[in-house]
């Protein structure tokens, strides 16, 4: 093997510096596509249909996972259809991530792995370095899975830097900015495009910023008579590569129809909004297409389970000692009575002594401030409530799912 050179010189007598070498071959992962598969579809054979397809990927999370019997067909279904989406998400302008939660032994991980087999151009990883997330993501365009995602929660400047990448990546122009040495000496700025569907896995929660950015799949632990934890996950290594085939030419099949499905508003319900409204978005427009094409009852479906998902995450946002502060003010408000920082925190006191024990009215101001409330200014030594209003508060219950007896 000759070693390439580090410039060239051109006819003009200019120099053209080549950097960098050129990297290691690529890894031994299977083909995406088969051969046979794209000589198959070049030729002209019909693919699949649309509902058989989805049917067949819906058929590899369920013959691996077991889920809540009350969740297990909104899951299954929302998993399907991200995989899909990968496929297809440079149509839109923001991409929903997985997040993958639940206790130890509950096949987080598994779900990484059957979507490792499935998505496309998958990235897979749990102890990995930022430059090799964004320099990664900008070269293959795919798919990230991250598994062991706790570690996110971590300070070090490690953690805190592969975090900023994930939330650049959320949406369409997202791009990690780096300085990069020139051969002749300095620097020139580089950007890493990190745009892309991406899959965390982790037992402990991500941090806020990053969760909000994620459609939730909460797994459980599989009965011990459950035969599935006990498959080998690559014991039909066809299996895998046809619905992999059926996806490549589904893509290319019906691509210039999945281009209009942004612009599908409706098929999103009522009081889905904001981030949640670019979540749940894209699957449902996809959910949308293919009831169309032979998957009856799946929009339904999945729009209950969206549903159902916003109010969890709803409920989830909120921290108990943030609901009492809220419940106490409201009371306050209603009662024509403007609390101070210290009234509530002393009521508060009073109803969990244990949890704001420690607390100071400082924090109490701080913890309101969250939710649009800001903190009075100081007159007569003290800082009141006055200017809170039951709209203002009505708007709160409204967005946060938090009861404050507010109609």
């Amino acid at each position: 093997m000759v070693d390439p050179p580090d410039r060239l010189v051109l006819p003009d007598d200019s120099v053209l510096h080549l950097a960098p070498d050129p990297g290691a071959p690529p890894g031994t992962d299977p083909p995406a596509w088969s051969a046979d598969a794209r000589r198959d579809w070049l030729a002209g054979e019909p693919p699949l249909e649309p509902a058989r397809v989805f049917g067949n990927v819906c058929e590899r999370f369920a013959h691996y996972l077991d889920f809540a019997p009350e969740a297990a067909p909104g899951a299954t279904a929302t998993l399907a259809l991200w995989t899909v989406f990968t496929y297809l998400f440079p149509a839109w302008d923001a991409v929903p991530y997985l997040y993958v939660g639940g206790p130890m032994g509950s096949g987080k991980s598994r779900v990484l792995e059957v979507l490792q087999r499935l998505a496309f151009r998958p990235f897979s990883s749990s102890n990995v370095s930022a430059p090799t997330v964004f320099r990664t993501l900008h070269a293959s365009g795919g798919v990230m899975l991250f598994d062991e995602a706790e570690r996110l929660k971590q300070s070090t400047p490690e953690q805190q830097e592969i975090q900023s990448v994930f939330l650049a990546g959320y949406k369409r122009g997202g791009c990690a900015t780096r300085l990069e040495p020139l051969p002749e000496g300095g620097f020139r700025p580089v950007q890493f495009v990190v745009y892309g569907p991406k899959a965390l896995a982790c037992i402990a929660g991500l941090p806020p910023t990053l969760a909000s950015r994620c459609v939730p799949i909460t797994m459980f632990r599989s009965a011990g008579d459950s035969p599935k934890p006990k498959r080998r996950i690559d014991e039909d290594p066809g299996a895998w590569q046809a619905v992999r085939d059926d996806l490549h030419a589904l893509a290319l099949e019906h691509g210039p129809e999945w281009v209009e499905l942004p612009s599908r508003t409706k098929v999103v319900p009522p009081g889905i909004g904001g981030r949640n409204y670019e979540l749940w978005q894209p699957l449902l427009g996809l959910a949308w297409w293919l009831q169309r094409r032979g998957c009856e009852g799946l929009l339904e479906l999945m729009q209950a389970h969206a549903v159902a998902s916003v109010a969890g995450a709803k409920d989830d946002s909120v921290p108990e000692a943030d609901e009492v502060l809220l419940e106490l003010l409201a009371e306050a408000v209603r009662a024509h009575n403007p609390p101070t920082t210290r009234s509530l925190l002393d009521s508060a006191k009073l109803r969990d002594e244990a949890t704001f024990k420690l607390w100071h009215p400082k924090t109490v101001g701080a913890r309101l401030k969250n939710y649009g409330i800001p903190v009075p200014p100081k007159t007569n030594g003290e800082r009141r409530y006055r200017d809170v209003t039951p709209g203002q508060l009505l708007q709160i219950q409204q967005r946060y799912g938090v009861e404050l007896g507010l109609a």
